[in-house]
């Protein structure tokens, strides 16, 4: 998919208009949200089919932060079926070590 498509659909996210909650300072440096970086992930995997890691990038970051499914009333709309649904995917056990 087109660069340009995925840009609209990240520069649509509400993150871009509430630049305050995209960064967290911790010991000076400045990192990216967990909410920023999740709503970035799900909005590169539903924009570009060649990028199926973002959703198992997101699955990874729900079971090792043990968020909920009612993390995603915090994230765009755009955003928030897929949180979802990849929520209930992050529920299902796995025989994978880690």
């Amino acid at each position: 998919m087109a660069l340009g498509s995925t840009w609209h659909a990240l520069r649509s996210c509400r993150w871009r208009r509430r630049s305050a909650a995209v960064a967290i300072e911790q010991a000076g440096r400045k990192y990216v949200s967990l909410a920023a970086l999740v709503e970035l992930k799900l909005a590169s995997g539903l924009t570009a089919p060649d990028r199926p890691r973002d959703f198992d990038d997101v699955i990874q970051l729900i079971r090792s932060n043990r968020l909920g499914e009612h993390f995603a009333d915090g994230l765009h709309a755009y955003v928030q079926p897929r949180y979802r649904e990849l929520w209930g995917y992050a529920q299902r056990p796995t025989d994978l070590p880690g």
